[in-house]
């Protein structure tokens, strides 16, 4: 279980695999078309550190470059800033479902605390699958309906918020909720359907490496 406060894992996105990569403007145009506005938007989210680049681009000696993966990633976040989605705290959370498997979310010690979920039985030893954005679009290629579900809980005591997300597959069934204190009760909840955003985006696959 991880918190939407702490980084996610650097070498999680370090990947050096046979799916192919894209300069940051031709990942853009992917995910948002053409223009500065595109451009813009893409850069912002990885700028954030919500989305992350397939090839890392230490001290500028290499231009980081864009896998499927991150294209997707940044679809899906567009998605909610398309719905005026702007609260930072719930794109991370977001961002991080995106790329950590079972419900990330917000608790304090002394919380019943979490449910703890982990990958799919199904997906374990599955090449590819080592976070749940590449799964969606490898089930999406599949037939598989795939959704990112965010729930938002308020106290009714303090007035503070707290967070969870998730990516599954709806065939597979949505995870167990993670346990809140009592005075935090459910106030805002919203369904990406993941399987249209990805779908434009299978045929990067067939796209030769580097373009």
């Amino acid at each position: 279980m991880q918190d939407t406060d702490h980084d996610t894992p650097a070498p999680l996105f370090m990947h050096d695999d046979r799916w192919p990569t894209f300069a940051i403007a031709d990942a853009a145009r992917e995910a948002f078309g053409a223009g500065d506005l595109a451009l813009n938007r893409f850069k912002g989210l990885a700028q954030q550190r919500l989305i992350h680049a397939a090839v890392s681009a230490p001290r500028a000696r290499v231009a980081a470059r864009f896998g499927p993966d991150g294209i997707a990633s940044a679809k899906v976040l567009g998605a909610l800033l398309d719905l005026g989605i702007f609260n930072r705290d719930v794109m991370a959370a977001a961002s991080l479902a995106l790329h950590s498997w079972g419900v990330v979310g917000t608790w304090k010690p002394g919380d019943p605390g979490p449910i703890p979920t982990n990958k799919p039985a199904h997906l374990e030893g599955v090449p590819g699958t080592n976070y749940p954005i590449r799964a969606a679009l490898m089930g999406t290629a599949k037939g598989e309906w795939w959704v990112l579900a965010l729930d938002v809980y308020r106290s009714d005591q303090t007035g503070e918020f707290r967070r969870t997300a998730v990516v599954y597959d709806m065939e597979a069934g949505k995870p167990p909720e993670p346990e809140m204190p009592g005075e935090f009760l459910p106030h805002v909840s919203a369904t990406v359907m993941l399987t249209p955003l990805l779908l434009p985006l299978l045929r990067l696959f067939a796209k030769p490496r580097g373009n």
